[in-house]
């Protein structure tokens, strides 16, 4: 493991804005390398997709499914 992922890595990747970044952290997650994620992240993400960006209600989906 060379790099944890952060927060906004997540959310980029899975709200897909803004587009330029989303691809970033596309290629990042979607890549080879082994990353590693902490809990504090998830809860991060989870109250950034609820809190600030509107989602409503989180559950996991395919695409999350794959960390």
């Amino acid at each position: 493991m060379k790099a944890l992922v952060d927060t906004s890595l997540l959310v980029r990747y899975l709200t897909g804005d803004p587009p330029h970044l989303a691809e970033r952290a596309a290629q990042v997650l979607d890549g080879e390398e082994t990353l590693g994620l902490t809990e504090v992240a998830l809860v991060e993400t989870a109250y950034v997709l609820e809190s600030v960006m509107s989602f409503k209600s989180l559950s996991m989906r395919p695409r999350q499914a794959d960390f």
